[in-house]
């Protein structure tokens, strides 16, 4: 259910969170690594959580 809800999301969102939550980069090396200021980054990635957490309600309907 997690790697069908994962592979839902759209390939930018499921990147972040990767980078973050899987390879544990630091924000700071995730801005780098995008372009965009840490404060993006921190907002991508709670909007990323919620897409994730939608994703799989779906998942589990």
């Amino acid at each position: 259910a997690i790697q069908a809800a994962f592979e839902r999301l759209d390939p930018a969102v499921r990147s972040l969170l990767v980078l973050h939550y899987v390879e544990g980069r630091p924000l700071a090396d995730i801005a780098k690594v995008v372009g965009s200021p840490v404060g993006t980054i921190k907002w991508r990635l709670s909007n990323a959580r919620a897409a994730l957490e939608k994703a799989l309600k779906v998942e589990r309907r």
